[in-house]
């Protein structure tokens, strides 16, 4: 991949408004993608070579729209290049001049509340899908992928070799950083199963169950079985469902790893996010053919519940609400989230897109009381123990002298009358 790394002529700044752009490696050959990391405009042989490699696969390919929204002048090109709110970062943004969050991976936490990894922004946020408000922001060291929920208070969310644990507070509506995993290579999709991670890796593809104390219980290696598995779900009845980009293929294991069934459709066109509705209805989005499908295990079919007509656009990432059956997927490269009411009646999944809404995420934090750390919770306490202890000896003291008047001083006052 060193060929398709090398600064070449022609890249994409050197390009005015309207020109054709033209891969960087095959002369005349136009280009479909343009990789941010590596700034190469692409063919899609090129792009093929490019996403062989394990080492290139975390590189940000921009496409169609996209690349078009790129298209500017060498005259102002430095103007452009930089965020207005991040003037830190030196990649292409659009007209308005604002980078948009990569929303890589969402999940559900309450009716009202879900978590989302932001690629750009190298955080795990919180957001109230009522009004698209980030509630918590966390920052993290690398880029976010993947995450799942392990209960109803804890979250992992993969981090390069790393999965990094989140606890979530209900009650203050804030993330803070849990404990560090280390497993055996780059993750990709990351699920919890029977109180344990079941986590897929894209160098020589494989899954592995890792405890949550990151030991190793269970490996399921099978050569060319997979070859991109990018994203995980677990459904009700335990069965781990794997969608694998490359190969257009979702893969059904059990618990142990071992294959129950694996399902390949045209609709399955770069099958990208996946979420369990029941055990015999997950849904993925399929990201050529911009659309959501319905994958049913039982009868082995695959069929189309949302698609372009119904706003669905390259979806990226998926999420499922059972209580207010409602979907939540997001494209690559927005900070909108669209929702759609679903209905599951015999067996039956049915969507109704005329009830969508889309949620765009904004950076105003809700104003929320301070989560008490241990440490000042204990000092409250002993606190309000001592306020306690010298009210107590208050009060002792005073029954003391009013015993000692009524039985020693009165008794002699007496007396002496």
């Amino acid at each position: 991949m060193g060929q398709t790394c090398k600064a070449m002529p022609k890249p994409l700044t050197e390009y005015s408004t309207g020109d054709p752009i033209f891969c960087q490696r095959c002369p005349n050959v136009r280009a479909t993608v343009h990789c941010v990391d590596c700034q190469l405009n692409l063919c899609p042989s090129c792009k093929g070579d490019h996403n062989e490699y394990q080492i290139l696969n975390d590189h940000r390919l921009l496409t169609g729209q996209e690349i078009r929204l790129l298209y500017i002048t060498k005259d102002n090109r430095d103007d452009l290049k930089k965020c207005s709110e991040h003037p830190q970062k030196k990649e292409f943004y659009d007209e308005k001049k604002v980078c948009a969050p990569d929303i890589e991976d969402m999940a559900v936490v309450t009716p009202d509340r879900i978590l989302i990894s932001n690629y750009t922004e190298k955080c795990v946020q919180l957001v109230d899908t009522r009004r698209g408000i980030v509630l918590s922001e966390l920052q993290l060291l690398d880029k976010p992928g993947t995450l799942c929920l392990t209960d109803r208070n804890t979250a992992a969310v993969t981090t390069g070799k790393n999965i990094q644990m989140i606890q979530v507070n209900r009650d203050y509506n804030q993330i803070t950083k849990g404990k560090v995993l280390t497993v055996s290579g780059n993750i990709y999709g990351i699920t919890c199963s029977q109180n344990s991670l079941v986590v897929s890796y894209g160098s020589s593809p494989w899954l592995e169950v890792v405890s949550m104390n990151g030991q190793v219980l269970q490996q399921f290696v099978k050569r060319g079985h997979f070859k991109s598995p990018f994203f995980m779900c677990t459904a009700p009845d335990g069965s781990i469902f794997t969608s694998d980009y490359h190969k257009h293929t979702i893969t059904k294991v059990d618990e142990s790893l071992n294959i129950r069934q694996t399902f390949t459709s045209p609709l399955l066109k770069k099958p990208h996010g996946i979420t369990a509705v029941t055990k015999d209805q997950i849904l993925v989005g399929s990201y050529c053919n911009h659309s959501i499908v319905l994958l049913q295990p039982s009868t082995n079919t695959v069929t189309t519940l949302l698609g372009e007509d119904d706003g669905i656009d390259t979806p990226h990432s998926l999420a499922y609400c059972p209580d207010l059956k409602k979907v939540y997927t997001a494209k690559w490269n927005t900070n909108i989230i669209a929702v759609y009411q679903v209905k599951s009646q015999s067996g039956v999944l049915t969507a109704f897109p005329q009830r969508s809404k889309k949620l765009q995420i904004t950076e105003v934090r809700a104003k929320m009381r301070a989560v008490p750390s241990p440490r000042t919770l204990c000092r409250c306490d002993l606190a309000f123990a001592f306020a306690l202890g010298m009210l107590f000896c208050y009060v002792l003291l005073l029954l003391c002298f009013y015993f000692f008047v009524l039985y020693f001083i009165l008794p002699k006052v007496n007396t002496a009358t």
